[in-house]
């Protein structure tokens, strides 16, 4: 957090995972490091408005988001097919973006259990 404390940043800026929001700054109490091979990222965003809710992502390094990203698509668009045909199977895929090679950002879903959690149940 030390680190993350020291970072520059603009007073407002955009995020790549959905720029129609904007950030000014990080909440540097909320973020943290999980516990995982990878040791990804868990960041909280100040929301640039002032009426907006904090902005929480995942910002992995080492893994290929590419492939996340494709199959979230996928569902996506299958999502829409099975609506227009009357099935709502009542998913909401969240969003996901490569940065850079192995890196990138993941929406971090509130509330929600890993599926390694929920197969030890």
């Amino acid at each position: 957090q030390r680190r993350l404390s020291e970072l520059s940043l603009p007073d407002t800026f955009q995020l790549p995972l959905d720029p129609l929001r904007k950030a000014s700054g990080l909440v540097i109490e909320k973020c943290k490091s999980m516990d995982s091979a990878k040791a990804p990222l868990w960041l909280v965003f100040k929301n640039a408005d002032p009426f907006g809710e904090d902005i929480w992502l995942i910002f992995k390094s080492g893994d290929d988001l590419r492939q996340d990203s494709l199959t979230l698509q996928m569902l996506g668009i299958m999502d829409k097919i099975w609506q227009s045909e009357g099935l709502d199977l009542c998913l909401t895929p969240y969003k996901c973006v490569a940065t850079g090679d192995e890196m990138g950002m993941i929406e971090t879903v509130l509330e929600s259990d890993t599926t390694a959690n929920i197969q030890k149940a």
